[in-house]
């Protein structure tokens, strides 16, 4: 597992990174978690664009990865939800047309987040968690859940 973490940059700020990450197998697997600092400022329609330039770059990148796009995830320190929920549907619309992975998160709610209302709480992180675990043992794998992991969240 290689975790490379951009607080508060942009999907298109991350794209820019890209470039610089250098190892030496691809990953069998990519997720991007990205878009939530773009809704404030950008359109939908620019926000969609920005994660899908910067998951066709990662794809270029790395040829082999099965890449997933995480929903972007509630937020309560702004008034964005109708933007946020018109923006996962085009990711939704968009992963597919690339064929890349639409990891949803539309379980994350506003009781995951912790007191500033934009960053997820334990609880939240914990269900964030459970999603990318989910795109990275699809459920033909379930042997290989350790013991003690719950069901899927529904």
């Amino acid at each position: 597992v290689d975790k490379r973490i951009y607080p508060g940059k942009t999907s298109g700020e991350i794209c820019r990174e890209v470039d610089s990450i250098h190892i030496d197998v691809d990953p069998s697997h990519v997720i991007i978690h990205s878009g939530t600092n773009n809704l404030p400022s950008d359109s939908v329609e620019s926000c969609v664009s920005k994660t899908e330039n910067l998951a066709l770059k990662i794809r270029n990148k790395f040829r082999t990865s099965k890449i997933g796009i995480s929903s972007l995830t509630h937020r309560e320190d702004i008034n964005v939800s109708t933007k946020l929920s018109e923006a996962n549907e085009k990711l939704k619309e968009m992963s597919s047309r690339n064929n890349f992975h639409f990891i949803d998160n539309l379980h994350i709610g506003g009781s995951c987040l912790n007191g500033g209302k934009l960053h997820l709480s334990s609880k939240g992180s914990a269900y964030l968690a459970t999603s990318f675990i989910k795109f990275l043992r699809p459920s033909t794998n379930k042997a290989r859940c350790p013991q003690g992991f719950h069901a899927p969240l529904r």
